[in-house]
Order: structure tokens, then sequence, then C-alpha cells
């Protein structure tokens, strides 16, 4: 930015010190200092305004944009059901019906996608819950530690 070398820089200092002498040459030298940070921190701050406009513009747009793509979904709802309940499936992909569960590239849900290891329509005895109690997990006591520990009264 400035091309100044560490020469001039002395030379400068220098004559700062002898026309303001040594006591208040620190003085100006903090002042300096703290109008620089503020020019900064006044930068820094209409740079953030500006990023923030930029990004409340680009939603808004998206919003504008979703907008106008919902009423046309709800006129064409409006005007024939049956055809636009038919374009929305078609929009979210498709779906395969297997016989334990429905998978669609559109829902995440773990029942739906059959992605919950207990959810189970098979039957298989692999899954089933424990039949014995050697075989089922051990409950802790629940006994607050705080009521261990007292003394009789």
């Amino acid at each position: 930015m400035l091309d100044i070398s560490f020469g001039e820089l002395a030379i400068i200092f220098t004559l700062c010190l002898l026309v303001l002498g040594p006591e208040k040459l620190p003085k100006l030298a903090s002042q300096l200092g703290r109008l620089a940070g503020q020019a900064r921190a006044m930068a820094r701050h209409f740079r953030s305004q500006l990023e923030q406009e930029v990004h409340h513009e680009e939603l808004m747009k998206e919003l504008r944009s979703s907008d106008a793509a919902l009423s046309k979904v709800m006129e064409q709802a409006r005007s024939n059901p049956i055809e636009a309940i038919t374009a929305a499936a078609e929009a979210t992909g498709p779906a395969t019906v297997t016989d334990t569960h429905v998978e669609s590239s559109a829902v995440s849900h773990p029942l739906v996608a059959g992605t919950d290891p207990g959810f189970n329509l098979s039957g298989s005895p692999s899954d089933a819950p424990a039949a014995n109690a050697a075989e089922a997990p051990q409950v802790a006591d629940e006994t607050p530690a705080s009521s261990i520990n007292k003394p009789a009264a």
C-alpha cells in the first residue's frame, strides 16, 4: 500500500520526536493507533453489513422463485388435482415396494426407508427379543448416591 522504507520511516520518526518532544510523541502514537483501530472496526462492520445484505437479497430471490413455483403448482392443483398429484409423485423420484417396506429417494424417515434395525416385518427369529433372563440386558440399580452414604439421624 505505502511504499516506505525503513530509512524513510526512521527520518519521519526523528522529525516527529524533534517537533513534538518526548512527552507528546507517545500520546500522539497512542491516538493514531486508536484511530487506526476504529477505522478498521468501521471497515469490518461495513463489510459485514454488505455481506448480510447480499445474503438477504439471495434469500429473497430464492423465496420469490419458490413462491412462484408453489403458486404454479397450486393453480394446477385447483384445475386438475389428479394431474398435480401425478406430477408431484414424479418430481419426488421413483418409489419401489418390497415385501417389508417402501423405499423412495425423497423419503428419509427410518421406518419408511427401512433403515431402523428394530423395524422388521419378516418375523425372523434373529431379531426377536431375548427369550430368557440370561440373554436379557442387565438393568443398573437406580438408588440415588446421596441416600447411600447418609448417616443415621
